[in-house]
C-alpha cells in the first residue's frame, strides 16, 4: 500500500479524501492535499488530522509563517530522536512509541522509528477508535495480528 491509499484508509472517517502528500517531515507528519484543494495536517505523534489551509493561497501563506515552519520542521525533537534511535532508512519517520495524545511522552524512553505507512495507518485506527472518549479516559492497547 502506497502512502496516499494509506492516508485515505486510516483517516477517511475525519472528512479528508487525500489526492496529494505535499509534504513530509521526518517524524512521519503529512501536509495532505484533499479534493478541494484544502490542506491537512496529520501528525501521528499527537492522533491528529485537521484542516490548516483552505485553498492554494493560504497553504503558501502557511508554509511561509516561521512559527508554522518551526512548529512544522521539529527540528529540536528531530535531533533528540535522531540521537537516540539513529539516522532514518528510506521509508520510515521516528515515532513516539506511546502517542502523546495518550500519555507518551516526547522523551528518549519513547523515540523509535517505524515505516511511515504503517505509523500513518496505526495512528489514524487508534484516532478513529478513541475520537469519542472523554479527555483522562482509560485506554487499553492490544496489539493484534
Amino acid at each position: 500500500m502506497n502512502l496516499i491509499e494509506c492516508v485515505r484508509e486510516a483517516w477517511a472517517w475525519t472528512g479528508l479524501e487525500p489526492v496529494e502528500v505535499l509534504d513530509q517531515n521526518e517524524f512521519g507528519n503529512l501536509l495532505v492535499r484533499d479534493d478541494t484543494e484544502r490542506v491537512w495536517w496529520i501528525r501521528p505523534e499527537q492522533l491528529s488530522c485537521e484542516v490548516v489551509a483552505e485553498n492554494e493561497d493560504t497553504y503558501d501563506r502557511l508554509r511561509r509563517d516561521p512559527e508554522f515552519s518551526l512548529s512544522w520542521e521539529m527540528k529540536a525533537l528531530v535531533t533528540r530522536a535522531r540521537r537516540h534511535v539513529g539516522a532514518l532508512e528510506a521509508g520510515r519517520s521516528y515515532c513516539l512509541k506511546m502517542p502523546a495524545t495518550l500519555g507518551g511522552p516526547f522523551d528518549e524512553s519513547n523515540f523509535a522509528a517505524l515505516d511511515t505507512v504503517m505509523l500513518v495507518g496505526v495512528s489514524g485506527d487508534i484516532a478513529r477508535q478513541i475520537q469519542d472518549l472523554p479527555d483522562g479516559a482509560v485506554v487499553e492497547i492490544k496489539i493484534v495480528d
